[in-house]
């Protein structure tokens, strides 16, 4: 498994990260967590909620499967992407020592393609008529069970420095999500090799 480390401005995140994250599959986690992951062998499905929640949602369609979530981005258009980006950001954890901050420290888990053929689609939300339970169309897929640290092929390390003392910041505080500029992001939305 492959572990790259990355430090950016919050201002990096759309120009830098995101052509990193497009045309591929990764879990999202702090740091911290990732640690823990690292040291049992596997990102665990928290079928019972045991599991601290990443993004908040206790009435997850994939955790009520006892699927372990993933953002999908390989074929998912510009336009998509950031309707999901406003939704539900992969690098806006929130922060586990304050309840209006984000998480610095995050780690994206790049799941190899040899467990293609076990992801389920976002599309089954659709198939069930299961309008009750959290979905983020278009870009979240689940994977059944646990997955073996094994068939993560690269983890990803982001530390994200956030401007103190600023409007951004206060905005961020108060739980405002930021605007996705949609007619600049064809262009930067190539996967990096």
């Amino acid at each position: 498994m492959k572990i790259t480390n990355l430090s950016l401005h919050s201002d990096q995140l759309y120009a830098t990260l995101l052509p990193r994250l497009v045309g591929r599959v990764f879990h999202v986690t702090p740091m911290n967590v990732f640690e823990q992951i690292h040291a049992v062998g596997e990102i665990r499905a928290n079928i019972n909620g045991e599991l601290p929640t990443t993004f908040g949602s206790t009435n997850s369609f994939f955790r009520n499967r006892g699927c372990v979530s993933f953002f999908d981005y390989r074929s998912a258009s510009p336009e998509q992407i950031g309707d999901a980006i406003g939704k539900c950001s992969p690098y806006n954890l929130p922060s586990s020592d304050s309840p209006f901050g984000y998480e610095s420290r995050i780690a994206f888990l790049f799941l190899s393609n040899t467990a293609d053929d076990r992801l389920i689609p976002w599309t089954r939300w659709k198939e069930e008529q299961s309008l009750s339970e959290k979905i983020i169309p278009w870009v979240e897929a689940g994977y059944p069970g646990s997955v073996p640290i094994t068939l993560i092929e690269e983890v990803l390390c982001v530390t994200i420095e956030y401007p103190t003392d600023s409007i951004a910041d206060a905005l961020r505080r108060l739980g405002a999500k930021p605007k996705l500029n949609l007619n600049n992001l064809r262009h930067r939305l190539k996967p990096v090799p």
